[in-house]
């Protein structure tokens, strides 16, 4: 879709599109000869060493927030950064989506991005908006972590002794900034029509008229996994999921991962929520 500007599956990934295009046409003048394949593996490659980076400068960050106990020092700190690295980089999901020509590499960086702009930034806008507005054209699941992002930026405005009516005034400076973050980011999704109107040989929905754009971008054609899952597929479904969670970091990371979730209840309630 990238090397013939055409619309891919749904819902249609304009940033990655764009992205890539401009990653093919750099790579190919400084690699000459190279297979398209090979660059665009190479460019989630990029992305996703890129993801490794920002999730350790988060990590590097929230644990700097502790202080300096036993396990926190500047020496632990860092063991643990390095540790978060390399659990991260070497889980299997991750490594399989670091090393083909797929969305996910970008989707990760971004949540990642996001992540540094909340806990590393303090959620300010000038970070935060950008952010938000490419993950929503990047990929539209991004949206779903926007309640836990609301979250985490309401509380950390409360004061001691506010209102309840007080803090939830205090809701709509960061309501109106995701949503600006939602616009800039929907406006992306423009190319889909005006790229399907070409008639491009791989053209997904036909987009360039409303019906073909809404069943692309709403991701009709896979709803069905989503809002049709049988009931005696329920447990099958759950049971999938956590074999996905255990086979990334087995047993003993999860139980790593409880035991930082606990000491969160105890030293940062806010962040166990937002964890959460």
């Amino acid at each position: 879709a990238a090397r013939t500007n055409g619309v891919p599956h749904p819902p249609g990934y304009p940033l990655y599109i764009l992205l890539l295009q401009l990653w093919l046409k750099v790579t190919g003048v400084l690699f000459r000869g190279s297979e398209p394949a090979r660059l665009g593996n190479l460019f989630s490659a990029t992305l996703a060493a890129a993801c490794v980076g920002v999730t350790a400068t988060v990590v590097a960050a929230v644990t700097e927030r502790f202080g300096s106990t036993q396990w926190v020092s500047p020496f632990w700190r860092q063991g643990w950064v390095l540790l978060v690295a390399i659990l991260w980089m070497q889980a299997p999901l991750f490594w399989s989506q670091a090393v083909i020509a797929e969305v996910y590499a970008l989707h990760m960086l971004l949540v990642s991005i996001l992540g540094w702009a909340l806990l590393v930034k303090r959620g300010a806008p000038r970070y935060l908006v950008p952010v938000v507005a490419l993950g929503v054209a990047h990929h539209l699941t991004l949206v779903l972590l926007l309640p836990a992002v609301l979250y985490l930026l309401w509380v950390e405005q409360w004061g001691d002794g506010q209102t309840w009516g007080q803090r939830m005034q205090q809701l709509k400076a960061p309501m109106l900034w995701l949503m600006i973050g939602c616009v800039v980011g929907a406006l992306f999704y423009i190319r889909i029509p005006l790229a399907a109107a070409a008639g491009p040989p791989i053209n997904w929905g036909y987009a360039d008229n409303w019906e073909g754009f809404w069943w692309l971008v709403g991701a009709q054609a896979y709803r069905g996994y989503l809002f049709n899952v049988p009931a005696d597929s329920v447990f099958e479904r759950i049971a999938s999921w956590a074999y996905t969670l255990t086979s990334q970091y087995t047993f003993v990371g999860l139980g790593l991962g409880l035991v930082g979730l606990a000491h969160w209840d105890q030293a940062a309630p806010r962040l166990r929520n937002f964890g959460l």
